[in-house]
């Protein structure tokens, strides 16, 4: 970085006698759209709004392009929960045709195709998720990683395996609900090909967060798989249940243990409850599905 990029970035120069020091500071536009974030998750929308155009327009007074396409997810996000699908899709395909960050453009698209599954478009949603798939796991191969500059350093090569996992997780959730569902006008008839193929994929997905090192998105992923084969209604179908069932309580028991095996390494270390209260909510969940599966 020059030293003018600096100064347009928001850096701190610091002379010394024989050199020049760039320090790289947290601009105000940054703090103000992570607040604006922040205020999204507590459903303040207005609250938002204001400081994602505060920090829109310091972006474009900078050239921040970044800047400028987070403003646009965090528009997309406010026009989604208002309900203004075509107003939140224009936004967020506009951050993803600009963005250089991975996570934030992983996050957009995954957004879009709950906007087109919610909308009833089931073929496309699941596109823009199989191909938002594609693309990322098409940045894993061939080992340069140098090549892959477009979406920042190669520290971002790290984040792939959790992106990856979150759009098979989607990927799974979407394919289980068509599976038995007369709704869907593709929709799966049930059968022990089409429930294998939906385990499979929530398999895939709890493997990459393993590879990635998130064990409560593993758990979370488990939690998913086991609420949509316990939600299907797969009695009046004439379908035999018992296999599927055997095999969800045994993975349920497994991953039970991996939750109190994360507490105890918690609690070893420290008796701070809110450092593993996470895990020991999904502990809970983990006993409550195994319960209903061995009542089903």
């Amino acid at each position: 970085m020059c030293i003018r990029d600096s100064k347009r970035m928001g850096g701190e120069i610091v002379q010394g006698v024989t050199r020049v020091k760039i320090r790289r500071g947290v601009t105000d536009r940054e703090l103000w759209a992570r607040m604006a974030e922040l205020a999204i998750e507590e459903g303040m929308c207005q609250q938002a709004k204001a400081l994602c155009q505060e920090a829109r327009s310091h972006a474009v007074a900078f050239d921040d392009d970044d800047m400028v396409a987070q403003c646009n997810l965090i528009d997309g996000k406010l026009a989604f929960m208002e309900g203004s699908y075509l107003n939140a899709t224009e936004h967020l395909n506009n951050m993803r045709s600009n963005c250089g960050q991975l996570e934030q453009w992983s996050e957009a698209t995954l957004l879009v195709a709950q906007i087109e599954f919610e909308s009833h478009c089931h073929d496309q949603g699941m596109e823009t998720l199989v191909t938002g798939h594609r693309l990322v796991q098409g940045l894993l191969v061939q080992g340069d990683e140098s090549q892959h500059t477009e979406f920042g350093s190669a520290v971002v090569m790290a984040s792939i395996p959790e992106i990856l996992g979150r759009f098979l997780t989607e990927i799974a959730c979407r394919s289980a609900q068509a599976v038995g569902n007369s709704q869907f006008r593709n929709g799966t008839p049930l059968t022990n090909e089409s429930v294998a193929s939906v385990v499979k994929a929530y398999r895939q997905a709890e493997a990459c967060f393993e590879e990635s090192g998130s064990m409560s998105l593993r758990i979370d992923c488990m939690l998913a798989r086991s609420r949509q084969l316990l939600n299907k209604r797969i009695y009046s179908e004439g379908y035999d249940v018992k296999p599927v069932l055997t095999s969800l309580v045994n993975d349920l028991e497994q991953y039970a243990e991996l939750a109190k095996q994360e507490i105890d390494k918690y609690t070893a270390v420290c008796s701070e409850h809110r450092l593993f209260s996470r895990f020991t909510d999904q502990l809970a969940l983990l006993q409550v599905s195994t319960a209903e599966a061995l009542l089903k």
